[in-house]
């Protein structure tokens, strides 16, 4: 462990332009109110200085993709950097009237964007490379951009959950060639993988290898263009440091240490334990290495003073949350000391 922490302590992970806090837009409900709330937040993040929103087709039944598609439309948009993903079918789950399946089959089975034995009928989730097409013109048209600066393949590690290895592999192969022709076309600048816990399964035969990703990429001439990767990391969940999931050269080693090996940018979420630090009460070693007032700002503190974490993605409606977070960002004396000591208490 020590090792791994000297050579991460020791690399840069300025790999792509964007801000080093990031605004998730995947919280509150699919309405107007909660729309205003993100455009205020939006709007206050930029002129702050935050250059990357982190959208899905998904992520609020598509609504998120088109607030930020309008923000675009009113402001010179030149230095935002435009991420969404793909792999997630939208979805109004609030709605009890619709059936799920036979939406399905009326939106995409029926009309040939997917295939009835691949789709993920519980995830509403699809790799087929006729439904990515599908839904990534749709962004395109939402987010109001005719490119796209850095492409996820959204929780593949769901497609692993539920097919052996080598089919997995052929899927992936698939979306492979998908994401290079978009790259040929300049559609696509980067792309990368954004997870849950995917990387960090117990279960191996379940767990996602960055590896697999690699060797695709290096396999169709795209690995100069896979930038990314995206996973949870937090007080209570440090696993990407912590947990040797990545079997490489033979050895077991960090998702971190791996992502440094091939020059890939770590981009991190749910820095706040999804709610669970806001009632903790944090020990003497946390509140004495790391800024803030509040568990709110000292869990995003730590965040900030991990190594090679490129940009921290949190999500909120409320602007004072926001500033407290810009509070923290702008403190210069964030510590790797700090964030080491934790791991050696």
């Amino acid at each position: 462990m020590l090792i791994d922490f000297i050579l991460i302590m020791n690399m840069s992970n300025n790999i792509l332009n964007i801000s080093k806090i990031s605004i998730g837009l995947y919280q509150g409900a699919d309405n107007d109110e909660v729309d205003q709330y993100l455009y205020d937040v939006i709007d206050h993040a930029i002129k702050m200085g935050i250059n990357n929103f982190d959208v899905a087709p998904n992520y609020r039944n598509t609504r998120s993709e088109v607030i930020v598609g309008k923000t675009l439309n009113n402001i010179n948009s030149q230095n935002i950097f435009i991420s969404t993903k793909g792999g997630f079918a939208p979805f109004d789950f609030s709605d009890a009237t619709i059936n799920e399946s036979d939406y399905i089959h009326t939106k995409y089975i029926n009309t040939s964007l997917a295939n009835k034995d691949t789709f993920d009928f519980y995830h509403f989730q699809s790799f087929d490379p006729r439904y990515l097409e599908h839904e990534f013109n749709m962004s395109l048209q939402r987010l109001n951009v005719d490119k796209i600066d850095l492409y996820y393949l959204h929780n593949p590690e769901y497609l692993l959950a539920r097919v052996d290895k080598s089919t997995f592999l052929r899927q992936m192969n698939s979306v492979y060639i998908w994401l290079k022709q978009k790259i040929e076309n300049k559609q696509i600048l980067n792309f990368g993988i954004s997870t849950w816990d995917g990387f960090f399964y117990e279960d191996a035969n379940k767990r996602l290898q960055i590896i697999d990703f690699v060797d695709l990429a290096v396999k169709h001439n795209i690995m100069i263009n896979f930038k990314a990767i995206q996973f949870p990391f937090n007080i209570l969940k440090t696993d990407a440091f912590s947990k040797s999931t990545q079997f490489i050269d033979n050895s077991f080693i960090s998702l971190v240490r791996a992502a440094i090996k091939y020059n890939i940018s770590c981009i991190t979420s749910a820095p706040f334990g999804q709610g669970q630090i806001k009632n903790i009460n944090f020990p003497s070693i946390i509140n004495e290495n790391f800024y803030g007032t509040n568990n709110f700002q000292k869990a995003l503190s730590f965040c900030l003073s991990a190594p090679y974490i490129q940009s921290v993605i949190f999500g909120t409606l409320n602007l004072t949350h926001l500033n407290q977070a810009i509070e923290v960002l702008n403190y210069n004396a964030h510590s790797l000391d700090s964030f080491y000591k934790v791991f050696k208490s």
